[in-house]
């Protein structure tokens, strides 16, 4: 079985920062949680795989949030046995 999983997040960009720090470590932030994300798996039973499919991110008009859409693949296997 295949399942489409999504985690959205905003990551608040400071106004008055110079624009590639915050830039920076908004997608940082995106690594660290595809990283969990990804990581997360291990403790779920056998036969679940998690695997990161893309990432669409968007800036409000403000310029004040990055907005991150995440998409992952989850697998699930059954052993006929």
């Amino acid at each position: 079985m295949e399942t489409v999983v999504n985690v959205k997040f905003a990551y608040r960009l400071r106004p008055k920062d110079a624009y590639p720090t915050d830039y920076d470590l908004a997608l940082d932030t995106e690594g660290s949680v595809i990283a969990a994300v990804l990581n997360s798996y291990q403790t779920i039973r056998p036969g679940v795989e998690i695997r990161f499919a893309r990432s669409v991110r968007d800036i409000t008009d403000s310029m004040e949030y990055m907005l991150f859409d995440l998409e992952f693949t989850t697998y699930h296997t059954i052993s006929i046995t």
